[in-house]
Order: C-alpha cells, then sequence, then structure tokens
C-alpha cells in the first residue's frame, strides 16, 4: 500500500498546537509510514518555505531527513506526473500547482489516500486520511 502526502502533514507535525494534537499526529505519521508514505518534492518545497521561517533551514532539513531515515520516500516530478498534474489544472485551474501536483502523484502511484485534511484532494477523485 502506498499513502501520499500533503503539505499539512509536515505541517501539523512539525508544530502541533498542544499535546493531543501531538499524540494524534505522530501516531498518523506511524501509521502513514507504515503503509510506505511518499512525499512528493513540492511537498518539500512547501514545506520548507514554511517551516523555515520558524526553524531555519537547517532545521527543515533535519525534519525532512528523518521523515526519511523513518521510511518516508521523497517522489519526483518527472514527465508523467508534470502531464498529469497539467491535465487536472485543464480541468479546473482554481486549484493550485502544488495541489495538483500532490493528486497526480497520488494518482500515479495508484496511492490508497493523501494524508491530508484539504477537501480538494476529494474533488480530484482521492481519498484523504486525517486524524481521528
Amino acid at each position: 500500500m502506498t499513502v501520499v502526502a500533503d503539505t499539512r502533514l509536515l505541517i501539523v507535525h512539525a508544530f502541533p498546537v498542544d499535546e493531543d494534537e501531538r499524540a494524534r499526529i505522530g501516531e498518523l505519521m506511524r501509521h502513514s509510514l507504515r503503509e510506505r508514505l511518499i512525499i512528493p518534492a513540492v511537498v518539500v518545497t512547501e514545506f520548507f518555505k514554511t517551516a523555515g521561517k520558524e526553524i531555519g533551514k537547517q532545521g527543515a532539513s533535519t525534519q525532512i531527513s528523518l521523515l526519511k531515515e523513518h521510511g518516508g520516500v521523497i517522489s519526483d516530478i518527472d514527465e508523467g506526473i508534470a502531464l498529469l498534474a497539467g491535465e487536472l489544472l485543464l480541468k479546473d485551474n482554481k486549484r493550485s500547482i502544488g495541489d495538483s501536483l500532490i493528486a497526480a502523484t497520488a494518482l500515479h502511484l495508484h496511492a490508497s489516500h493523501v494524508v491530508s485534511d484539504d477537501p480538494h484532494f476529494l474533488e480530484f477523485g482521492l481519498k484523504t486520511k486525517w486524524m481521528a
């Protein structure tokens, strides 16, 4: 089984609002890693943009390295994913390029779901999973 990370997963995992959220997002991350967590390259970029403001370049890099050490796999944007994301945007150009690339990665890899609470992924025909 394969699951695909949305940027929101990495952000909430790095910056939970309280101990309850820390426990719940930690469990979701562990479960996702066991299911083979794919982290699209665009998610790494978005994570650096957001988290880097709080924890710096080295802190953001360390977070990504830890995810990789625990089994997370960074997925490149190849030609197939780029073309599929473009097709998704042609259907509805109001969506973000980032979300389209994440969705295209999930579709290309036949992922069971995107780990996110973003309802936009449902519009791409994907399932999502988030904290209980």
